[in-house]
């Protein structure tokens, strides 16, 4: 079957790179090898990392429609939208974007615009009246992210919305539970011929498209492109390169006491998601970092059983089916667990923090050491990942600056002591890089997001990254995306 556009992978790239052909007279594929309601695994038993990372492969690698972020559906978490920083696009030791940064300003509106979201982010301080807040706001300025899917069912509603446009979009079909089996090429033209898919019943079938984006997320589109790289002995250097991730570390610790003795308000802003970013100008000069503020409470331990009591309980309201909520309602309330949740609750209410967490995000340098090899026995991802040598020096040295700045500002801060050749860090289950975007020396893509070998082959998504900032990188996904989705139908048009 013939498509103006394949699209494979239905995440935040996908999804925002079909945007511009909803409704359109161009017809559109979207595979997805996830369900339409559920989230899967990926076969994660025989993938396997090395370095200064810890890569938890079974919760970093979704199937799902939105992809990992769909996890965000659940109250709470995740959906903080952020701006990368120009010190992004300027900084010497990074990698360069191929496109200036006020690009991808012009792509942030757009992406505004597409969440339904107002961006104001700029104006906005945390209302915090404390003295050491103060004191630290003189030496700080503040970066906030947008939190609007954050809380309640904003986010669900989100994707819902956006869903139902794509679904009833009379020239787009998308199949789900469908794998990409094989990316068939045309040598002698230097363009994809046709993709092969498999379903779960192993039934094969073909499509054929002018252009194709490949869009699965980070590490799958390294998987796919490497493994299409190497069955056609194409030549790209830096293809499975320059992997990075968000490594954090915690340095410290400040115990609310008489002199910052913040009030319950002021807790709760404390708890928006934030940045702290250093005036210090010596400092804005290196690499890109930032503080972050959580205040922490001793966690109370209640049944998962009761809790997926009251989440049913809140289903069955949000779905208007009020026979079903009254009577699950009241079973709860006869039961002995309707006490087990009422204390549970109090104790959350009286437990106030005692302390203040302070940790330090910064930017992971993009190394060609850094990089994704397929065991080509399994078809499974060895990770190679660590901090250079200068990554490390830098760290070590805004450790010591900002410890001695806490210090000073809040008696009560306990500094932590951290030996950085022994450290294990997290990767903030953001991934980035391997298909970066770039010159034809070092890129995989061009400024367009094309695969430099190939003439209809594009990819979206974090794998496209040159480097990685200190943020969660689903804006400048959809962002990216988005600028994917209009280039492509001018092209196409």
């Amino acid at each position: 079957m013939q498509y103006d556009l394949i699209i494979i992978g239905s995440g935040p790239a996908g999804i925002a790179t079909a945007e511009y052909f909803i409704n359109s007279d161009k017809k559109v594929l979207i595979i997805e090898s996830g369900n339409e309601n559920k989230i899967l695994n990926y076969d994660y038993k025989k993938s396997k990392s090395k370095g200064d990372f810890k890569i938890n492969f079974r919760e970093e690698r979704k199937k799902a429609f939105f992809g990992t972020s769909a996890l965000w559906k659940a109250p709470g978490v995740g959906g903080t939208f952020w701006e990368f920083d120009l010190i992004d696009f300027e900084y010497k030791g990074l990698l360069k974007w191929g496109i200036e940064y006020n690009e991808l300003k012009k792509a942030y509106q757009e992406a505004w615009k597409y969440l339904n979201i107002s961006n104001q982010l700029s104006n906005l301080d945390l209302k915090i009246e404390n003295k050491g807040w103060r004191a630290l706001r003189k030496k700080y300025s503040i970066k906030i992210a947008s939190s609007h899917f954050t809380f309640g069912k904003n986010y669900e509603n989100f994707i819902i919305k956006k869903g139902r446009e794509i679904f009833d979009s009379k020239n787009i079909n998308i199949i789900f539970n469908r794998n990409l089996k094989e990316i068939v090429l045309n040598n002698s033209k230097n363009k994809v011929e046709k993709i092969i898919t498999i379903d779960n019943k192993g039934l094969e079938k073909s499509f054929f498209a002018k252009e194709i984006v490949l869009s699965t997320g980070c590490f799958e589109n390294n998987k796919i492109l490497l493994n299409l790289i190497y069955k056609n002995n194409l030549n790209c250097k830096s293809a499975g390169r320059y992997i990075t991730f968000h490594p954090y570390i915690n340095i410290g610790k400040v115990a609310i006491g008489k002199y910052n003795n913040f009030s319950k308000k002021e807790l709760k802003e404390l708890n928006q998601a934030f940045i702290l970013k250093n005036n210090n100008k010596d400092s804005q000069n290196k690499i890109n970092y930032g503080i972050s503020i959580s205040p922490r409470v001793q966690k109370n331990i209640i049944s998962k059983t009761i809790l997926k009591k009251i989440q049913i309980i809140k289903r069955r309201f949000l779905e208007k089916n009020f026979y079903a909520f009254l009577s699950t309602l009241l079973k709860f309330i006869i039961s002995f667990d309707i006490f087990k949740y009422l204390i549970y609750k109090f104790k959350c209410y009286k437990n106030d923090p005692k302390e203040i967490d302070i940790a330090i995000s910064f930017e992971h340098l993009p190394s060609p050491k850094n990089r994704v090899i397929i065991n080509k026995k399994y078809n499974s991802l060895e990770i190679k990942s660590c901090l250079s040598r200068k990554n490390l020096n830098f760290l070590k040295d805004i450790i010591s600056e900002n410890q001695s700045n806490l210090k000073k500002i809040f008696p009560e801060f306990k500094a932590k002591r951290i030996n950085l050749e022994v450290l294990n860090f997290e990767t903030g289950n953001h991934h980035h890089g391997g298909t970066i975007i770039g010159n034809e020396n070092i890129g995989v893509v061009n400024q367009n997001l094309k695969f430099y070998n190939l003439k209809n082959l594009y990819i979206a998504g974090s794998s496209i990254f040159p480097n990685s900032s200190i943020y969660n990188p689903t804006f400048t996904i959809i962002a990216m995306s988005l600028r994917l989705s209009k280039y492509l139908f001018s092209k196409i048009s």
